[in-house]
């Protein structure tokens, strides 16, 4: 919802394959994906906060935590967009990370 705080978490996923991904997409929504374990994968592109005043993070962690995004992710394209890596997790990128690209 606008102005509200979404999390969702990923935990034990074996599998999921999805089209896109987006992480606060709504003006001056808060949203967070954490990937803890298993295997996400979308097809196509990933948004973290990709409208103005919005704040989004992808937190990936653990050894058996993985993100496959087939074409690119836009990262804090006009909003505030983090994305932690850490723990030996894996991110792979089709092609390109667009980061902080305009001023919201």
């Amino acid at each position: 919802a606008p102005h509200g705080i979404a999390h969702w978490v990923v935990g034990r996923l074996i599998f999921a394959a999805l089209d896109a991904i987006s992480v606060a997409d709504q003006p001056y929504q808060s949203a967070e994906l954490r990937v803890r374990e298993g295997w996400l994968q979308n097809n196509g592109v990933a948004h973290v906060a990709k409208v103005p005043g919005s704040t989004g993070t992808v937190d990936v962690s653990g050894p058996s935590a993985r993100w496959d995004i087939g074409a690119w992710m836009d990262l804090g394209w006009v909003g505030s967009g983090t994305l932690r890596i850490s723990d030996n997790a894996q991110v792979t990128v089709g092609y390109e990370v667009k980061a902080g690209i305009r001023d919201g």
